[in-house]
Formats: structure tokens, C-alpha cells, sequence
């Protein structure tokens, strides 16, 4: 099962998607990262987060949450999938 962590909150992946005033949409920028959780754990958690800042830094991109709340919406998006921690 899919779980989508968008803007803050957990969504239904079939609503998953930026609004048309997003700069995503509006100019073309932004970043992402996907992330597998298996066990209720991401593997790489931290390769993946510094990708993720290394990937906004490169863009300019300062309005990305910090590492300690990525790490958060991490924990609620394992938690909230079928299986996870226990």
C-alpha cells in the first residue's frame, strides 16, 4: 500500500498531487524523494534526507521543511502503512 506525505499532512495517494499554485506547476521547480519502508523502517533514511537537501540547495529551494521534521513525516507515513513499526 502506498502512503503520501504532502505539505504537512497524510493524504490518499489518489489525491496526491501539487496545486496549480504551486511553483512545481507555475515554474517548473521543485524536488521530491520516494522512499521504501519495509519492517517499519526506511533503509538509507539518511542518504535519502541529504539527497533531498542536496537536491533544494541546487534549485535554491529554502521553504523545504528541516531534517528533524523530515524525519518525523517519515515516522507518521511508516506508521500509518499496513505493517508498520510494530
Amino acid at each position: 500500500m502506498r502512503v503520501v506525505w504532502l505539505d504537512g499532512t497524510l493524504i490518499d495517494p489518489g489525491r496526491a498531487g501539487p496545486s496549480i499554485d504551486d511553483p512545481a506547476v507555475r515554474w517548473g521547480e521543485g524536488v521530491f524523494e520516494t522512499m521504501r519502508a519495509e519492517g517499519g523502517r526506511v533503509a538509507l533514511l539518511e542518504r535519502h534526507l541529504a539527497r533531498l537537501g542536496r537536491s533544494a540547495a541546487t534549485l535554491g529551494l529554502t521553504a523545504i521543511p528541516g531534517p528533524d521534521a523530515l524525519r518525523a513525516a517519515v515516522r507518521e507515513a511508516v506508521a500509518a502503512a499496513p505493517g508498520g513499526p510494530p
